[in-house]
């Protein structure tokens, strides 16, 4: 498991300072890249292996509004797979609390 600190930037947000879909996918993107750079194998690993991994369905859950400039706790893990699969969990927390689920 990968745990980071994290706050959406202002970038990633609306005119209101709410994030926007893709800056929370950006966040758990992240996590997973620097996770896997732990835990090996890193993307670099992939591709000299002439390999790479594409997203093929995502069932994402998002239970409260994400502000700019909050303090996240982003947390990543691989999940148990199959052959080609890889399964892969991403929660976003705020104060203790799951805001997003991935």
């Amino acid at each position: 498991m990968h745990m980071q600190e994290s706050k959406i930037g202002t970038y990633s947000c609306d005119y209101n300072k709410i994030a926007k879909l893709s800056g929370i996918l950006q966040e758990t993107q992240e996590a997973g890249r620097i996770q896997m750079a732990v835990n090996k194998p890193s993307y670099e690993d992939l591709q000299e292996a002439g390999q790479g991994m594409m997203l093929s369905r995502l069932d994402l859950k998002i239970y409260d509004t994400i502000h700019f400039d909050e303090p996240l706790v982003v947390s990543t893990w691989a999940c148990e797979s199959s052959r080609a699969t890889f399964l892969r969990r991403y929660v976003i927390e705020r104060e203790g609390k799951v805001v997003v689920d991935v």
